[in-house]
């Protein structure tokens, strides 16, 4: 994930929000150095559960798909 936030590839990073402490400040500092919007809004189970795969982090790399998820989340509060 790191590698996609330098490379510019990663228009968006979601990070869970029972992941660590040090995880969560770690990409947070990645995204403001690299300007990656970073957003803490789903549980480990939520993303894993709709990925079909443990996951702790999602880089999304489709600009238009995480300006929209960008917009939904910020809608909806979270």
């Amino acid at each position: 994930m790191i590698k996609a936030i330098q490379q510019e590839k990663a228009k968006l990073v979601l990070v869970a929000t029972d992941a660590s402490q040090a995880t969560q400040a770690k990409f947070a500092a990645k995204g403001d150095t690299y300007s990656v919007p970073v957003l803490n809004a789903f549980t480990k189970e939520a993303m894993s559960q709709a990925l079909g795969r443990p996951r702790t982090i999602i880089a999304v790399v489709d600009q238009g798909f995480a300006k929209r998820l960008i917009a939904l989340l910020n809608t909806q509060g979270a």
